[in-house]
């Protein structure tokens, strides 16, 4: 076996896939657990959300909240929507980013590859476990009797929670060689783990993201 001493970071939603998984699935379980009126249902509950980040909320409260919408869900029924939610996507290729997917084959040859997300476990797993992903950083949700609580365990994985979970994952790989590590994200929030990494890559960066990369010298990539 190949002993593997580099890592590669990605970032899932809109940088491996081209959905935002956390909304995706969601809309995926009401469709399953809620009556005729749930795309309402969807529409005014991300309606919701926009208005607090309008009104100047944190991604992190904002994430939160939409994490308490499963409270009461058995972790199991969550578990088993997720594998059917990846299914019905899995074999579409208007899921993937196909060219970064490529580059995730290309580098989990040689490297210890970490998927970073914001998302929930139950559709990022079956996710993880089909591309072959070494490691899976994401929200952790709190249970209560084998149910989701609605609460959270420590921070969202979003922003400065990724990178602290990112580093936690580090400290217990003293081998890891930084040089020709690498790092893929697709938003601002995402600088803050990448910078961990020798090489970064936005992709379908903003044009503020390609001002940054172009003054910190970081990749771009186009799908």
């Amino acid at each position: 076996m190949l002993f593997k001493n580099k890592i590669a970071v990605f970032d899932v939603d809109e940088t491996i896939i081209k959905t935002k998984s956390i909304f995706s699935f969601y809309k995926f379980f009401l469709e399953h657990e809620k009556d005729d009126a749930k795309h309402l249902l969807f529409d005014n509950f991300k309606n919701k959300l926009d208005k607090m980040l309008l009104k100047g909320a944190s991604r992190d409260e904002v994430n939160s909240v939409f994490y308490n919408e499963y409270s009461g869900v058995p972790v199991k029924h969550l578990d088993s929507l997720g594998c059917k939610w990846f299914a019905y996507n899995a074999y579409c290729n208007k899921f993937w980013n196909i060219d970064i997917l490529r580059e995730f084959y290309v580098l989990n040859k040689t490297h210890i590859t970490v998927l970073l997300s914001g998302s929930t476990k139950a559709c990022l797993k079956p996710l993880k476990d089909h591309i072959g992903a070494d490691h899976l950083l994401c929200t952790k949700q709190e249970e209560e009797g084998g149910n989701y609580s609605g609460m959270l365990i420590g921070e969202p994985c979003i922003g400065r929670g990724k990178e602290k979970a990112l580093t936690g994952l580090l400290k217990g790989m003293p081998n890891i060689s930084y040089c020709d590590s690498v790092a893929y994200g697709d938003h601002q929030t995402d600088i803050e783990y990448m910078s961990l990494m020798d090489k970064k890559y936005f992709v379908n960066p903003t044009l503020e993201l390609k001002e940054f990369a172009d003054e910190n010298n970081w990749g771009c990539v186009y799908e």
